[in-house]
């Protein structure tokens, strides 16, 4: 998987109310969100991005990982990555693949 950076718009489920609340009250809406990341996984039903990695040759780590379901999205742009940061990138999301193998 050749690693893209995106910017997706999509929809949330929400707690509308907090405690007992008057059903005159509650709104039947989503969360509108926006999210920018890097794909690290893709299949029919989901995305999987993240918004942070750092590695080397040993680890791989990361932060801020979302699974979102495709039918969530409403907009979604692959944007411009510098092939330098493509490659280092694609070298550490394939370390992923070997050392899920491997387990």
């Amino acid at each position: 998987m050749i690693p893209k950076l995106i910017i997706i718009n999509w929809e949330d489920a929400i707690t509308p109310t907090d405690g007992w609340t008057n059903i005159n009250d509650l709104k039947s809406e989503l969360a509108d969100c926006v999210s920018l990341g890097i794909v690290v996984e893709e299949n029919e039903k989901t995305l999987t991005i993240i918004s942070h990695i750092s590695g080397d040759e040993k680890d791989v780590d990361i932060d801020g990982s979302l699974v979102l379901d495709k039918n969530w999205i409403k907009f979604r742009k692959d944007l411009p990555m510098p092939k330098e940061l493509t490659d280092r990138i694609k070298s550490w999301l394939l370390k992923r693949k070997t050392d899920v193998k491997k387990s």
